[in-house]
């Protein structure tokens, strides 16, 4: 007797060639640095890092909410695929030319006009990954990050990086080269150009953009306001303990994002069943996460930290699995702006909090209550949605 169906592989497969790809861009960055730092210094590391910000910004801009909008198009009209596709890319060039104008106004002719190939680069990318998602090509995605990871760190043994701007040209290759492979991966998707826009794209889609954008501060707010109140050490300590917590926040969508267009066709029923199988799956990951922090802790960083933080820790990381399936359900009925108002108010909850607490000289532990609490007013807040209330909209 089979413990397991084939089905039930091909999905554990789907979901773990996935996460492995979204985390692949993490795991390259942070390679990249050690080597940086290790080799050369940590300024070089500390100046680039403001470009790899500048660009993280600049392509949820210019991405335009486009991933979460043309899945829940491609989902209800499969066959137009190819005409949303384009129609949708084309809608998104004047905010790429104003990216271009910005970057010009802002860094030397040089530094802006490499800094705007990397930008290019990640246009496509982001704007291909939509396919990627849909079609579920993750192996290939797969072959093509690690190809392309290998030449880089190639270049960095062979050749000496002795100023910033070659580390910049040297990332803008990167990810031109990423860009081309992803076009080779769809060319049959996108082997016939239309040259039509979406005329209401912009309008439609902003919710989605503001949901980027918000999405953004709310993982990183509590870790910039603790840079204006803690010491540098204690900050050095907080960005290692709240970029854990961020991959363990990814992890649920990234377990889910596979299915996205399945999610859009299931019954309410049937998505209630799916949110308790992962709750409780998520369990037992957020437990054996928060061990091997406290092991990362202990034997690698050496940071002295008590219970409360890794208390806190599962009050912070656990509570997004229980609302990880709703948010997509409420984007199915269009109802992204509840999404948006509760990211808001999360966002000044955990702001709010974490301002008094600093002042008072809670430390690290004011803004980890700081983000527990807004994280449990968020779970809170979207099981107080009904979406039986909400009729669909018509098309």
């Amino acid at each position: 007797m089979r413990l397991f169906s084939k089905k039930f592989y091909h999905r554990f497969f789907l979901i773990i060639s996935n996460a492995v790809r979204q985390f692949s861009a993490q795991a390259v960055n942070l390679f990249v640095s050690m080597l940086i730092i290790k080799w050369y210094s940590n300024a070089m590391w500390g100046s680039f890092s403001t470009y790899l910000y500048y660009t993280s910004i600049i392509v949820i801009i210019t991405g335009w909410g486009n991933r979460e909008y043309l899945m829940r198009e491609f989902s209800k009209a499969p066959s137009n695929m190819g005409r949303l596709f384009y129609s949708v890319l084309n809608a998104r060039w004047i905010l790429l030319i104003l990216a271009f104008i910005i970057t010009f106004l802002l860094y030397p002719i040089g530094e802006a006009g490499i800094t705007c190939l990397w930008i290019l680069a990640l246009h496509i990318t982001q704007s291909l990954e939509v396919l990627l998602n849909y079609k579920r090509n993750y192996l290939s995605a797969m072959i093509i990050e690690c190809g392309v990871f290998l030449l880089l760190i190639f270049y960095l043994y062979k050749f000496e990086i002795k100023q910033l701007y070659q580390l910049i040209a040297l990332y803008s290759c990167y990810h031109l080269l990423r860009s081309v492979g992803y076009i080779v991966l769809f060319r049959n998707e996108i082997k016939q150009p239309l040259f039509s826009t979406e005329p209401d794209y912009l309008k439609h889609a902003y919710v989605f953009f503001l949901l980027g954008i918000i999405g953004f501060l709310q993982s990183r707010i509590d870790f910039l306001i603790f840079t204006f109140f803690g010491n540098a050490a204690d900050v050095g300590v907080y960005q290692v303990i709240s970029a854990y917590f961020i991959l363990i926040h990814a992890v649920g969508t990234l377990i889910v994002l596979p299915f996205v267009k399945n999610i859009y066709r299931m019954t309410e029923h049937a998505v209630l069943l799916l949110q308790q199988r992962i709750v409780f799956a998520a369990s037992i990951l957020v437990l054996i996460s928060l061990l091997f922090l406290y092991m990362l802790n202990t034997f690698i960083y050496h940071f002295d930290l008590g219970a409360t933080v890794y208390l806190l820790g599962a009050a912070i990381v656990y509570p997004p699995y229980f609302y990880v399936i709703k948010i997509f359900q409420i984007y199915k009925y269009n109802q992204q702006k509840y999404v948006l108002q509760t990211g808001l108010i999360a966002i000044l909850i955990n702001s709010v909090i974490a301002v008094i607490l600093l002042t008072q000289g809670n430390g690290i532990t004011a803004v980890l209550i700081a983000s527990a609490v807004a994280q449990i007013y968020t779970a809170w807040s979207y099981h107080c949605f009904k979406l039986n209330k909400i009729t669909l909209p018509k098309d």
